[in-house]
């Protein structure tokens, strides 16, 4: 079995984690959003989003190289998870099984209703709750803005398209002041 004796690793969003066909360690994903999808040459579909907590790569824990490639969708922080004889293989078999179950059901609530419940379900995912948000200070806003997946890869996530995902990205993390408003208010003041 592929032993990695490093600590943490960084991933800048966007970045690919590992390849589906390498060997390596069990990661648990300690910050962020990473994609776990088919190889690019095979469509990259995407099967299931790994938030912090869960453990990816999980299939080293039966000693096979990973089947889907992993893609950081957020900045994110993986830790290599150790295992100390069978005992550890065992219960992180078992935490990997409930894993899988959980993140199958945000998978399908993901791509199932209202884009808008969809999108919300996803900002749920990264630990925001979009109610709160209504009331947030627009620096909170823009900072969520930020980390955010980048458009296509949200619209992706969700299963929608981009224009309809901004749209509604708009209602639900609105910015503070649209321009258009902004520059109409400043021609109303200058006459």
């Amino acid at each position: 079995m592929f032993q990695d004796n490093g600590l943490s690793r960084d991933h800048a969003r966007g970045s690919m984690v590992f390849a589906a066909g390498e060997a390596g360690p069990l990661w648990r994903v300690t910050q962020g959003l990473v994609a776990l999808q088919t190889p690019l040459a095979a469509g990259g579909r995407l099967v299931q989003l790994a938030v912090a907590g869960d453990l990816i790569g999980i299939e080293s824990l039966c000693e096979r190289p990973y089947a889907l490639e992993a893609c950081a969708l957020t900045t994110c922080r993986l830790e290599p998870v150790g295992l100390d004889g069978e005992p550890d293989r065992s219960l992180l078999m078992r935490e990997a099984l409930l894993l899988q179950q959980s993140r199958s059901i945000d998978m399908a609530e993901l791509r199932t209703g209202a884009v808008s419940d969809r999108l919300s379900q996803m900002l749920q995912l990264l630990g925001h709750d979009w109610r709160k948000l209504q009331s947030a200070p627009p620096r909170t806003i823009e900072a969520i803005r930020c980390e955010l997946p980048v458009l296509s890869d949200l619209a992706r996530a969700i299963d929608a398209q981009k224009e309809t995902v901004c749209r509604v990205l708009g209602r639900l993390l609105p910015r503070n002041r649209p321009r258009r408003a902004a520059a109409k208010a400043s021609l109303e003041l200058a006459t």
